[in-house]
């Protein structure tokens, strides 16, 4: 019994300091920035959580690469909810991008009514 309980509280702890991924309540996309290296940079006005230390600086501000099919849709999704002026919800994915050392990487986002 006193194994598992160790075991069961040595996992709690490793858990406890993993990274949390960023996420954002509704927020408004203000810029979006693409680049001629195949990143995209998008910032919001809203409330984020959870924000990784690497991208603690650019706080309202989350980057992603176009280069593969998912990140070409992720694209059309983010000038869709752009140019309609749909809030977004964004999830993060805990780490910043070797191109944007200082800007976390989106996850994904959905489009709120």
């Amino acid at each position: 019994m006193r194994k598992w309980l160790v075991a069961f509280v040595a996992l709690g702890a490793l858990a406890g300091g993993s990274a949390q991924a960023s996420n954002t309540a509704p927020v408004i996309v203000m810029s979006i920035t693409p680049t001629n290296y195949g990143m995209v940079y998008f910032t919001h006005a809203g409330t984020r959580t959870q924000i990784p230390s690497c991208g603690a600086a650019s706080n309202s501000r989350y980057a992603f690469s176009v280069a593969t099919p998912g990140g070409q849709a992720m694209l059309s999704t983010l000038l869709t909810a752009f140019a309609t002026h749909k809030p977004v919800t964004i999830v993060g994915t805990s780490a910043c991008d070797q191109a944007a050392p200082d800007t976390e990487s989106a996850a994904y986002f959905v489009i709120s009514d």
